[in-house]
């Protein structure tokens, strides 16, 4: 290896440094690997920006580099933060986090710690390994940030925190979250450990998951409340039964001025009244209506289904939060149902509202939703509607009201000459977005399974949104029907704006798709288009259907391949993909997979102007 880099005339070290400061791990590590010079720079000018550790499983591959070059690469750490969120309890999670522990004192410029795990467990296996010698109790001085997503139900486990918590006088966001009385209390004994209730100004969120609180316990948290002057996010997952308890903490929360997020669950009337006297200048809502708990027992009846029809029209969500209009950016609603012939008073505007996602809700009326959220950029929508089971066919009586409501919400827009401008993305069924009927353009469209006796309804759809990138998670018509009718709605203006196309879609392997003419359809369909960026993944799904009085072979490699599945063995990918493009060269990043039949796999794909094929059979089959 050469100790001076090869530079460019016009390329001195310094601006090269800058240049691997900008690159992502990899593009550095080639770098380091071209001379001395850089494998022993590189490492000072990476480590500045603040490390993060997603997995136990990188923690290894990360402690390999820093021990690199005598193990001075430690001191030119300054920020690490470790997500451990989704992080399974195991042996090599344990072993991995005893191998971070041993090296925390070598860190020794190491000036902001986030930790965020959800298995308290892993939290506690670091915590009690790193303090296990005096030596090492300055580790946690650095900590400024602290996630407990899921508290462990001992004493010993909140009794790990008490060494980190006594000196971490730098720490700045306290995540808290307790599942029962006991780890409240556990919560808020923690929260008096430094002076001058210091630690209680930390707490940035709060969530609760009990039911039931003592009155003794509700007058402690009660009190500990006005003290948290930077609490912004609070959630209850089980509201309606703990304000049930303890009515009193409604009160306490609605007092509250500093909270910007708030979700609740298992919404009833004590929890909206709370919500509607709120003084914080709330950003964040979230409400789901559905009982979660009745008396310990799964409970699947919500809040509205409790109600007349009549009494919906006050719980609208334009009228219920009319109070922080001016301030709500975000709302989500689960089993938020609205009356159909009643809409809200149009004079209410929310100028910052963003995002709306709504599951599992009612038929949409969209214009009052249009009038009071004019800025809206994101919508989810989700229909909870009995007659649209995937797996059974829908009535021709719901097709006829499909369209009517579509019709009125069309024309509703028509009438008052106003649509969304700022709309910039849909998530959803095909079913909610055909019935809100929406007149704007929408750039990014990401549409579920499809109903096959529904697929009618994606022509209108994509003509409508001609969005710029289009995710299908099915494909787009009936898999033994005509191929130009699955794909139509890309002819002309449907694929006008189409940059990146994306379908998702599985395939029973009993079934008639033909995969060669379908994509030939597919590709008929896109020649006039300008798309950049392809992705197909097309997975076979193994049937237990046979014909009758056959009996069960005992392994899928004796059973004689089925239509779909010798049409789909048959199929050339790699010269369909040179057809695909040749027919479309605006197309910069490509990548179809085929996920069986019968285990096997192929996969091309197009990167960087290089293409590559994979084909691996997973066994022979019968022909």
């Amino acid at each position: 290896m050469d100790s001076r880099p090869l530079l460019n005339a016009d390329l001195n070290a310094d601006a090269l440094l800058q240049i691997i400061a900008a690159s992502n791990f990899r593009d550095a590590a080639r770098f380091m690997r071209t001379s001395r010079f850089f494998y022993s720079e590189a490492p000072k000018i990476l480590l500045r920006r603040s490390i993060s550790l997603a997995s136990p499983t990188e923690i290894p591959p990360f402690l390999a580099f820093l021990s690199a070059q005598e193990r001075i690469r430690f001191q030119f750490l300054r920020s690490l933060h470790i997500d451990f969120s989704n992080a399974p309890a195991s042996d090599d999670s344990f072993r991995s986090l005893s191998q971070l522990a041993d090296v925390f004192p070598l860190m020794t410029h190491l000036h902001s710690l986030s930790l965020v795990f959800d298995q308290f467990r892993l939290m506690a296996a670091l915590v009690s390994t790193t303090c296990r010698r005096p030596e090492y109790s300055s580790t946690f001085l650095p900590l400024r940030s602290l996630h407990l997503l899921e508290p462990g139900p001992s004493d010993e486990c909140f009794k790990t925190l008490v060494p980190v918590l006594s000196i971490a006088s730098n720490l700045h966001s306290f995540h808290l979250s307790a599942q029962s009385q006991v780890q409240l209390s556990h919560v808020l004994a923690l929260l008096h450990l430094q002076p001058n209730r210091r630690l209680f100004t930390t707490v940035r969120s709060l969530s609760l998951f009990m039911p039931t609180l003592t009155a003794e316990a509700s007058a402690e948290l009660i009190g500990a409340l006005p003290f948290m002057a930077n609490l912004s996010s609070l959630r209850l997952t089980n509201g309606e039964a703990l304000l049930e308890c303890q009515p009193s903490l409604a009160d306490a929360f609605a007092a509250l001025t500093s909270i910007r997020e708030f979700r609740m669950d298992a919404v009833g009337d004590l929890g909206l009244n709370m919500l509607k006297s709120f003084k914080s200048p709330l950003v964040h809502v979230s409400l789901n209506f559905l009982r979660l708990f009745e008396e310990d027992e799964i409970f699947e009846e919500g809040f509205f289904e409790q109600l007349d029809e009549d009494e919906w029209p006050q719980y609208h969500p334009v009228e219920l939060l009319s109070r922080v209009a001016p301030t709500l950016e975000e709302l989500d609603g689960d089993h938020w149902y609205t009356a159909a012939d009643t809409t809200p008073d149009p004079i209410c505007v929310y100028p910052n509202m963003r995002k709306l996602s709504l599951r599992d809700a009612s038929f949409p009326r969209i214009m009052p939703y249009i009038r009071a959220y004019p800025n809206l950029t994101s919508l989810a929508y989700h229909m909870d509607s009995p007659g649209c089971t995937i797996d059974l066919p829908v009535a021709l009586d719901n097709i006829r009201h499909y369209s009517s409501q579509r019709c009125l919400n069309e024309s509703e827009q028509a009438s008052a000459g106003l649509t969304w401008e700022h709309l910039e993305s849909f998530n959803g069924g095909l079913l909610g977005l055909y019935l809100l009927g929406l007149t704007c353009p929408i750039d990014s469209l990401v549409l579920d399974p499809l109903h096959p006796d529904l697929t009618y309804q994606f022509l209108p759809v994509v003509l409508q949104a001609r969005p710029r990138n289009l995710t299908l998670n099915d494909l787009p018509g009936q898999l033994s029907g005509a191929r130009d009718d699955a794909f139509s709605a890309f002819n002309g203006v449907g694929s006008s704006r189409l940059e990146n196309l994306t379908i998702k879609a599985e395939v029973p392997n009993n079934g008639y798709f033909d995969i060669a003419a379908s994509l030939e359809g597919l590709l008929s369909s896109l020649s006039r288009s300008a798309l950049r960026e392809f992705n197909l993944t097309i997975n076979f799904v193994a049937s237990n259907s046979r014909p009758p009085n056959r009996p069960q072979a005992h392994g899928s490699a004796n059973v004689p391949l089925r239509f779909a599945e010798r049409l789909a063995e048959n199929f050339n990918l790699e010269t369909y993909t040179h057809q695909f493009l040749c027919a479309l060269p605006t197309v910069r990043r490509l990548c179809i997979a085929l996920k069986g039949p019968r285990g096997r796999f192929r996969e091309a794909v197009l990167e960087n102007g290089e293409s590559s094929f994979t084909d691996i059979p997973t066994y022979s089959v019968p022909k």
